[in-house]
């Protein structure tokens, strides 16, 4: 695997993708494409685990980060940059429904949003609650 993580490698990015796939599917809906925001034409978000951010190109030029720490137990997204060039244009949310994606693929970790924009985030997209550390647990029974 290289310096960039395992969804760099195209091998990588297809698991993770499937993985993703896969959890939209068993919420009932479909995922939308890998890494893609509404109204920019390409944007591509990887994982350097170097760095311990996500990154988000958009035609190679670096457009926003999403900045995080590990432990055991843990993922802490601490902060998260978008460059007021691409400010508006979904870049942020890109990165924080990546991220989150890809923690839950991951499975090992719960989140940490020590980020107010991710906390946010989080907070109006209640499928990521459950990855949230500290969230309740469903009480939710079929």
């Amino acid at each position: 695997m290289g310096a960039e993580g395992l969804c760099q490698s195209k091998d990588g990015h297809d698991a993770l993708n499937r993985r993703v796939t896969n959890l939209y599917a068993a919420r009932g809906g479909a995922a939308p494409p890998f890494g893609s925001v509404a109204g920019v034409t390409e944007v591509q978000i990887t994982r350097n685990d170097d760095d311990r951010r996500y990154e988000a190109r958009l035609d190679g030029e670096l457009a926003g980060v999403s900045m995080f720490q590990l432990t055991d137990e843990l993922v802490v997204i601490t902060h998260t940059e978008v460059d007021e060039r691409f400010e508006g244009h979904g870049i942020g949310s890109a990165l924080a429904r990546f991220a989150l994606d890809d923690m839950a693929a991951d499975g090992r970790r719960r989140v940490l949003p020590l980020c107010p924009f991710v906390k946010d985030w989080i907070g109006r997209h209640p499928d990521y609650h459950p990855l949230v550390y500290g969230a309740p647990a469903s009480t939710a029974r079929d």
